[in-house]
């Protein structure tokens, strides 16, 4: 009865002020609306009312509101005003949302830097880039993400910290110059990302594996020509994540990297013909989702090196293109994949064959998985990969 009554007596106020000439004229709904989610009672009904504040899309009304909840006592209310004033765009919203992300501890600043990312005000740079230097890799990432979004103002400060101390930092710098080459003005995108072009290439040879793998990711949307050299001479990475994504970027270079791929499959390292197989399995799938570059002459040279790899019973390339294998369907790949699997095999590998609908591959994964303390998932049905559908 009692929250009632302080329900009823925010109504009367909110709907007098609108009488008396308040900067906002509210219906009765929406006045009861703001009454319970401004209230200190069941956080889901105040989340419920926030919900239907929202829905009314109306960010004269609302954007007040959901300001005035970034200081509730509630965390959960606090970061749901946040994402809601993401969601609106509410620019003016910047500077009591950069006031209120210093005050929320590591586990609720997440709808915070989300909502200034969301809302792309270069107002925001220097608060996320200063909270990033502290962050861990989790919160630095999503902090990378939110930058990404404001603006060319971002890329110094980003190219700076590749060079940081921490590994988070210079993984989480690396991930937001490659979400700023898509989020960014194509138009300025060369120019503007020119200074991060050197500066990322060491960085595919850190100690630390996630730092390479963000590098590399970054490098895929970037695409600058002057990468390819390196990712090639790094396409022996030892951890099969970084590989995969080494493999992958190499593969949007097309012709370039057909060029020089032979020379790394006929590598003496397993490693770089892992890899190596990999990037000419990812070349040759193209025409899988892009039919029209289907008869490109580097997917045609990328399929013959592999097809001539299976007849001589490769392993390693098996193993390294495993997806094209599955993908192809034929008979005589079925033992040279289980074989493969033993002699050069991977996790990823494993969760290929596990489900791409064959059971004597799929025997073969779990067999493999156990023997090496792995747990791999069985999917509903054919996975990623399924046996003969290209």
């Amino acid at each position: 009865m009692g929250r009632r009554i302080w329900v009823g007596a925010v109504v009367a106020l909110l709907l007098a002020a609108a009488a008396a000439g308040g900067y906002v004229a509210y219906t009765h709904s929406e006045a009861y609306q703001i009454g319970v989610a401004r209230g200190h009672g069941d956080v889901w009904a105040r989340l419920d009312a926030m919900g239907e504040l929202f829905n009314r899309q109306d960010p004269g009304g609302t954007v007040p509101v959901f300001v005035e909840l970034l200081s509730d006592e509630d965390s959960t209310i606090r970061g749901k005003a946040a994402e809601y004033l993401g969601f609106l765009g509410a620019k003016e919203a910047v500077v009591p949302l950069i006031a209120a992300l210093a005050k929320q501890d590591p586990l609720g600043r997440g709808p915070f830097i989300e909502a200034l990312g969301t809302i792309g005000d270069p107002r925001a740079v220097a608060p996320l880039v200063a909270l990033l230097e502290s962050a861990d890799k989790d919160e630095a990432r999503a902090i990378a993400q939110a930058l990404a979004k404001l603006g060319p103002e971002v890329v110094p400060a980003l190219v700076k910290r590749l060079a940081g101390p921490k590994p988070a930092l210079r993984a989480a710098a690396a991930t937001g110059l490659g979400r700023y080459a898509v989020e960014g003005d194509p138009s300025t995108m060369k120019e503007t990302l020119a200074p991060a072009i050197a500066p990322l290439i060491p960085l595919l040879y850190d100690p630390v594996a996630d730092v390479r793998a963000a590098a590399a990711d970054a490098m895929g949307n970037i695409r600058d020509p002057k990468f390819l050299t390196s990712l090639m001479l790094a396409l022996g990475d030892p951890d099969e994540r970084v590989r995969e994504i080494i493999a992958r970027v190499i593969s949007y270079y097309g012709d370039a990297a057909i060029a020089l791929l032979p020379s790394a499959f006929q590598s003496t390292d397993e490693h770089v013909r892992l890899g190596a197989a990999e990037a000419l399995g990812a070349i040759a799938e193209i025409g899988s989702y892009d039919p029209g570059q289907a008869g490109a002459s580097y997917v045609k040279a990328a399929r013959a090196l592999l097809d001539e790899a299976l007849s001589k019973r490769d392993l390693v390339a098996v193993a390294g293109a495993y997806g094209y294998y599955i993908r192809q369907g034929r008979p005589e790949a079925v033992p040279l994949l289980m074989a493969a699997l033993e002699a050069h095999g991977h996790r990823r590998m494993a969760n290929g064959l596990l489900n791409c609908g064959v059971q004597e591959l799929h025997d073969a994964a779990i067999a493999w998985a156990t023997a090496h303390g792995y747990t791999i998932e069985t999917g509903t049905g054919p996975g990623e990969y399924k046996w003969g559908k290209q």
